[in-house]
């Protein structure tokens, strides 16, 4: 009877407080001021995106060069490809070796293990001892045993699983740790029973074949190069059976892959999307945004054909077109709930150890201040740089993750989700602040003042409420280093801004000249006409220090006016759909999407955000993402979305 008293209390004080005359009045205020903003001209024209896709895509031009494949499915390609692929012999192979894989006992695949491991280590000791006529020594010894540890890992699996008679793919769904993996976070479809339970695998003696003429090549290839590249050809498979497993496991693995690894990882996933498409397993659709994006895409292509340095800026060119693809790829593969939740929680678990490395290693390792001015913030021991190598690329990562992570910690309903988002946003914060990046500072700042903005009324009223405590807070907490570097910005006494305000003045120049159809990507294509222009002191710059200056100068600014018809259109697209959305969540993480975007873009002035290969990637992920977050809101504006 007490508990429920005090119960009562607690529901009227709250209830007073809310109906309070300060409460009341600033979320009238707040509710009037979010009606005037939706009907003023403004509103209207950055709402008008769906009627002016519908036009473009309802155009001639468009439906000469972009006809609808689905009206007739009977007679369209995609549907004789498919027939073609299911009648021919191809299928029957394809899926006969698949099944002696997926179907194969686990002892059988035991046998393989051993032979291999063998094979291997006896070619390893062959060619190091048998064929050598001097004499063997301890050093020669110890060469020998980093090599042979591939070897011996094979055997002691092989030997743990020699016993079993279960079958790989039963083996497979009925792991805790694999089905994890394989199931709930890169969200391929478990297979039935059914679908295996009367196939046999590869015999005995097929499986022990194969071990020795793989465990052969160690005469000429180690044991676990052969190890690598088995596991290459398993994700490969993998991702052409499911294209969401690649585009999941691309989202968490890009902060710490090489940019051809990334490479080969879009270019699978991509070929995985085209095959399904072809099968009609999956479709693809297009809008007024994706026709922007594939213009973009044109200019891209130009400015690797036509370049100053063909030779540089041709590779290069490669790379950002198979980038900007998955774009279309993100956009048209993720078209459920359960896999924008997977997108996330991969999203959140990557970014969560990016974070980490960064705070560890400006505590307790050794970072440069190669990147600030060391005399006039003497107090900054170095930057953080985690895997990006660089302070400024790291800052333009973190803050497209950090809203979004955000907005899907205040949706999330179940503890575990709710702890994986918030650990991850409070990590991010934190290394955030050791990049020392000023221009990703005002990114996340103006990434927080749009969410509070756009998520509701009630939010802009509890913040506006709440604002004298936080800032008591943050005076308190941020040490004066940060102080001293926020108050910093736009300082010309500062080396680097000083550095950087000369550089712009010189791509300025060149961009006068050159900017109307640009001198072709990359670095060497800059470095060879830049010189001509700059400053004395700049000479050296690697690019323009700026996303928008460097995209007039590489491509010209009509593929600026382009990139900006891109950015606008998803801004309109998100305006148009936060005032339909019934839902708090789907508003709320619609609105992370596009803060994000907003910061990167914002720190996009003041650096240039596509030197990375990967930040590049990131981008083009990302706003795929959001747009994948948008249809699904449109698809389903009457259902709560994600959690419930």
């Amino acid at each position: 009877m007490q508990k429920k008293t005090k119960k009562s209390s607690h529901s009227a004080f709250v209830d007073f407080f809310l109906k309070s005359l300060i409460v009341s009045s600033l979320c009238s205020f707040t509710s009037a001021l979010y009606k005037k903003i939706a009907s003023s001209i403004s509103a209207a024209v950055f709402t008008s995106y769906e009627w002016i896709s519908e036009k473009l895509m309802a155009s001639k031009i468009v439906r000469r060069f972009l006809p609808d494949k689905y009206e007739n499915p009977q007679s369209s390609f995609t549907l004789r490809i498919s027939r073609l692929y299911d009648e021919s012999n191809l299928s029957l192979v394809i899926d006969k070796i698949k099944w002696s894989f997926l179907a194969c006992p686990l002892n059988v695949l035991a046998v393989f293990g051993l032979t291999f491991g063998f094979t291997s280590a006896l070619m390893l000791i062959l060619e190091n001892f048998a064929f050598s006529i001097t004499k063997i020594s301890f050093s020669g010894i110890l060469d020998i045993i980093n090599p042979l540890m591939t070897s011996l890992v094979f055997i002691v699996v092989a030997i743990l699983f020699i016993f079993s008679k279960k079958p790989l793919i039963r083996a497979v769904n009925e792991s805790l740790f694999v089905g994890f993996i394989l199931f709930d976070f890169f969200a391929i479809r478990k297979i039935p029973v059914s679908d295996y339970d009367s196939r046999t695998g590869m015999s005995a003696g097929v499986a022990a074949l194969l071990g020795i003429l793989l465990g052969g090549i160690a005469l000429w290839v180690p044991p676990s190069t052969v190890a690598v590249i088995l596991g290459i050809a398993i994700l490969f498979v993998l991702v052409l059976h499911s294209p969401e497993a690649g585009v999941i496991g691309m989202i968490f693995a890009l902060p710490f892959l090489k940019t051809m690894a990334l490479v080969f990882l879009a270019v699978s996933t991509a070929l995985s999307f085209f095959f399904k498409c072809c099968r009609r397993k999956r479709i693809m659709k297009f809008e007024g945004l994706d026709l922007f994006v594939a213009v973009f895409g044109v200019f891209i292509i130009s400015g690797g054909v036509v370049s100053v340095d063909f030779a540089s800026s041709a590779p290069k060119m490669l790379v950002y077109v198979c980038f900007l693809v998955m774009y279309f790829i993100v956009k048209n593969v993720v078209r459920t709930e359960t896999l924008i939740l997977s997108c996330a929680r991969s999203l959140a678990a990557s970014s969560m150890l990016v974070s980490f490395i960064g705070i560890f290693e400006y505590l307790f390792g050794a970072v440069s201040q190669t990147w600030q001015d060391v005399q006039m913030f003497s107090g900054i021991r170095g930057r953080a740089v985690s895997t990006f190598g660089n302070p400024n690329v790291l800052g333009e990562y973190l803050v497209l993750v950090l809203p979004i992570v955000f907005a899907m910690f205040l949706c999330a309903k179940r503890f575990n989700h709710r702890a994986l988002f918030f650990v991850s946003f409070m990590l991010g914060v934190s290394c955030l602040v050791l990049t020392w990046s000023r221009g990703a500072w005002l990114g996340i700042l103006f990434a927080a003042v749009i969410f509070i903005l756009l998520k509701s009324h009630a939010f802009l009223g509890g913040i506006i409420l709440i604002s004298p405590a936080i800032a008591l807070a943050l005076s308190f907490t941020l040490e004066s280093n940060v102080w001293q570097r926020i108050m910093s910005i736009g300082n010309v006494s500062d080396s680097s801004t000083a550095y950087r305000l000369d550089i712009w003045r010189g791509a300025w120049k060149m961009a006068a000249d050159k900017g109307l159809f640009g001198i072709g990507i990359g670095e060497e294509a800059f470095s060879s006409v830049f010189p001509q222009y700059a400053l004395a002191g700049t000479e050296t710059a690697p690019h323009a220090h700026s996303l928008y200056i460097q995209m007039i100068l590489e491509t010209g600014v009509f593929s600026l006016a382009v990139f900006a018809v891109v950015c606008l259109s998803y801004l309109s697209l998100v305006f148009a759909y936060i005032r339909k959305m019934p839902g708090k969540d789907s508003r709320a993480i619609s609105v992370g999407f596009l803060c994000g975007i907003c910061a990167f873009l914002i720190q996009a002035f003041t650096d240039y955000a596509w030197y990375n290969y990967r930040v590049y990637l990131f981008f083009w992920l990302m706003l795929g993402l959001a747009m994948a977050v948008l249809n699904l809101c449109k698809e389903n504006d009457r259902r709560k979305f994600i959690y419930e």
